[in-house]
């Protein structure tokens, strides 16, 4: 949840919010699903390789097993194949049982990993009041040793940029409505500042040879944060386009005395608000 939708909530509900999150996470052994929080036959469970994930099926009704994206079905293994009819697209699976009774496991081979299920089935029609019935189960995942290190990276570079000294020299030029409220950087990353009424712009980069290229940038509570510095950012949102100029940038981040370096730019702030 993001901080500005929890603003309106109070202490209390955020924490009622975030335990029931953490209830629809959390794994019960040959247990069904937890309901997820829009519709009790939408259910999401955390993967584990060492739980047995159970699957109530009712003749009529199929069953949807939804992946991580990119991940695909490889193969499917079952003590009574004959009864369990099944069919995939994408990181989806769908299960559909083929007998009025059916009693027994499934090992469902991907791309990525091996899940376990009890499967059972029966002719009789769904008690919506039980809150047994499944339409969908996705499974979440634990965060891949990329992310994890990735999210290591980023907090080192959190952490280190607020040990460095910071470069205020930048300036602006261009459409009034994309200049930023506050510029700097630490040489390693530049951070801007917008009015937060206003939609973000496109962000890209001037190279040597005059073209530009587009770059990532990432949200850290109201600021952007380009990870890198360069000598000018060029804003687009629309028709409209600014230049924001590092009147300090010398290349591989070393600093050159503060100085204009193109004509018509217009001092952007220094640390103060304009």
């Amino acid at each position: 949840m993001s901080r500005r939708a929890s603003e309106g909530i109070p202490a209390g509900g955020r924490i009622l919010a975030l335990a029931a999150c953490t209830l629809l996470l959390t794994p019960r052994a040959l247990g069904c699903g937890g309901a997820a929080h829009t519709d009790p036959r939408l259910r999401v469970r955390a993967y584990s390789a060492d739980e047995i994930y159970r699957l109530k099926a009712y003749v009529g009704y199929q069953i949807d097993l939804e992946f991580e994206p990119g991940e695909r079905f490889v193969g499917l293994g079952a003590g009574d194949l004959r009864s369990v009819g099944f069919a995939a697209q994408d990181n989806h699976l769908f299960l559909k049982p083929k007998a009025a009774s059916v009693e027994t496991n499934l090992t469902v081979l991907t791309t990525r990993r091996t899940y376990q299920f009890d499967y059972s089935a029966s002719a009789q029609r769904p008690d919506p009041a039980l809150g047994d019935v499944i339409y969908a189960l996705r499974f979440s995942y634990p965060p891949s040793a990329a992310d994890r290190a990735a999210d290591t990276l980023e907090r080192r570079l959190a952490s280190a940029s607020g040990e460095r000294p910071r470069n205020l020299a930048y300036a602006y030029r261009g459409s009034p409505q994309l200049k930023p409220v506050s510029a700097f950087d630490d040489g390693v990353q530049t951070r801007l500042r917008f009015d937060a009424r206003g939609e973000l712009p496109a962000i890209f980069v001037r190279n040597d040879d005059g073209s530009e290229s587009l770059v990532n940038f990432t949200v850290d509570a109201d600021e952007l944060v380009v990870h890198r510095v360069a000598r000018q950012f060029t804003v687009r949102r629309g028709g409209l386009k600014g230049c924001i100029v590092n009147e300090d940038f010398s290349g591989l981040g070393e600093r050159l005395g503060s100085g204009t370096v193109a004509p018509a730019v217009e001092r952007a702030v220094k640390g103060v608000q304009p």
